[in-house]
């Protein structure tokens, strides 16, 4: 799909750098969360789904927080957004809302028109000057088979990252410190398990997890890790990737 990954067996613990992998083609990596905020200075109206009260003891009122609206797309994607008199904030999955799967997806200038193109069938105006809070960056890497991929998988969980935690989970190898997260996970399972099928659902819907499952039979054949990297505030701030800008 993306790039091959020669395998290295060692049962010793050692740092994830000495995975021989290929240098990564930026064109290939995506986009697949983005929250973003921008200040409201009277430009858009109060948007959000509800408020929720919180009260001493004494019923006396402490403060209110306005619930996010959801915002549903096309194959069961959806956003979520929030407009107050102080800010307005979009989060959502750029590569999965209005798509029936995020296999392959944006980059972050078509994350951010998608992000316009959302308020715009709101009835909003679109955003400028914002701040970033949250961004998921994320990679598909090829192992050439199922095999491959489990052994793959197995040697990330008795690897290291300088500065992270490793952490493992049911076919994950997770390191964390507290700017940044970093998930390799088998994207076939991924699908699968995402791809419950409830009951009264549509032909559309049954269509929709038909396809997915095509995807997910692909993605096993082919041996695909998901490599996902969550950057939060203190990252995008450390790396000066916190705010953006549009015309």
């Amino acid at each position: 799909l993306v790039h091959s990954v020669p395998m290295k067996t060692n049962p010793q613990k050692q740092p994830s750098q000495a995975i021989n992998l290929p240098l990564w083609d930026e064109s290939k990596i995506f986009i697949d969360w983005l929250t973003i905020r921008e200040t409201n200075t009277g430009q858009w109206p109060e948007l959000n789904d509800g408020h929720v009260i919180s009260c001493d003891r004494d019923g006396v009122e402490e403060y209110t927080v306005q619930k996010r609206l959801a915002v549903k797309g096309s194959h069961d994607s959806s956003a979520q957004i929030r407009v107050t008199q102080s800010e307005l904030e979009i989060s959502f999955n750029p590569s999965r809302f209005n798509r029936n799967d995020n296999l392959f997806g944006c980059n972050y200038e078509q994350a951010i028109r998608k992000a316009n193109n959302l308020l715009d069938t709101l009835g909003l105006k679109p955003i400028k000057k914002f701040a970033l809070t949250r961004v998921d960056v994320t990679l598909n890497v090829s192992c050439g088979n199922l095999a491959k991929l489990d052994a793959f998988i197995r040697h990330l969980k008795k690897s290291t990252l300088p500065r992270k935690k490793t952490y493992t989970s049911y076919d994950a190898a997770i390191f964390q410190n507290k700017r940044a997260k970093i998930t390799v996970y088998k994207k076939h399972q991924e699908i699968i398990d995402h791809n419950k099928v409830e009951k009264q659902m549509s032909c559309s819907q049954l269509q929709d997890i038909e396809k997915r499952l095509e995807i997910a039979k692909h993605c096993e054949s082919e041996g695909v890790a998901r490599i996902e990297v969550r950057l939060g505030r203190k990252a995008l701030i450390a790396k000066g990737l916190r705010h953006g800008e549009r015309n």
